[in-house]
């Protein structure tokens, strides 16, 4: 979805708004400085999700993962291993927020999206097949990226980074939220801005208005580099168009797909694949401390 440019009068009434949020919901314990989590943590995540499976019909994961029928196991192991980032509360304050619940949601997703890539890029770079140990050495590697409460090289895409950029960019503050447009953007400026060891070989390209220019991959690509492309784009008005559907599915089923970034403003989810025309998301509507 590509985000639609807010007034300045309605800017500052969801700012409001979204402070008013914060003073009901603020706590003032402390809280760890991780926020990503592997879905495998939560038992209870995994059984309500198989109980909305239809395991009579194949699931298709992105990178071209295809589950045959009634395999709830393998479901669940490709499952675990999909980065998952929500919101936080207690986080050091941003412009007198604590918490990015009510509005960070897209945000959250756009991380999940880079942290998914980083994730996979760094798998490539075993020679053995993949495990779960493995895994989890390379995820324990990618976490520290995007932990809250650290600035520029320490934690290139965490929170933090990320408003900062949003304010200088798109006079975004925190408290307002963020479509996929103006987030796709400040990850490749915390990305191009913060190189380290582990995204330096990553190259991030966002072409708007869905034109795709062969020459600038072609560019990367004799490189040596790994590229993201993102194509922020806005499939129908109130919802999305059903004849956008198969492209969708084919796009979710690509062996080089990292997901989708979809929902509005107000509601993103991190698209990780499908059930005939029923998407699995990762939701980033919850609230950890």
């Amino acid at each position: 979805n590509m985000e639609k440019t807010e007034p300045t009068n309605e800017g500052d009434i969801l700012l409001e708004a979204a402070q008013k949020r914060q003073t009901r919901g603020r706590r003032t314990k402390g809280c760890s400085n991780g926020i990503l989590n592997c879905l495998r943590a939560s038992a209870r995540t995994f059984t309500e999700l198989n109980k909305r499976i239809d395991f009579s019909q194949d699931v298709v994961f992105c990178k071209d993962q295809t589950l045959k029928l009634d395999d709830k196991e393998a479901f669940t192991n490709v499952l675990k291993k999909f980065p998952w980032i929500s919101y936080r509360s207690d986080f050091k304050e941003i412009n007198g927020f604590t918490s990015d619940s009510g509005w960070g949601c897209m945000i959250r997703t756009g991380q999940m999206m880079i942290a998914y890539t980083l994730v996979q890029i760094k798998l490539e770079e075993y020679k053995t097949p993949e495990s779960d140990s493995v895994h989890e050495k390379v995820l324990h590697a990618i976490i520290p990226m995007f932990f809250d409460n650290q600035m520029e090289f320490d934690a290139p895409f965490s929170i933090q980074n990320i408003i900062q950029i949003g304010e200088k960019m798109y006079n975004k503050a925190a408290g307002l939220w963020y479509g996929a447009n103006s987030v796709s953007h400040c990850l490749k400026e915390c990305h191009d801005r913060y190189n380290t060891k582990f995204n330096s070989d990553l190259e991030i390209k966002i072409f708007n208005e869905g034109i795709v220019y062969e020459d600038e991959i072609t560019k990367v690509l004799e490189e040596n580099k790994r590229l993201l492309v993102i194509i922020p784009q806005r499939l129908g008005l109130k919802k999305v168009d059903p004849a956008y559907f198969p492209q969708i599915k084919e796009l979710l089923g690509c062996k080089l797909s990292m997901g989708i970034l979809g929902g509005r403003n107000t509601s993103a989810r991190f698209i990780i694949g499908h059930q005939e025309d029923t998407l699995i998301t990762l939701d980033p509507h919850y609230d950890q401390c």
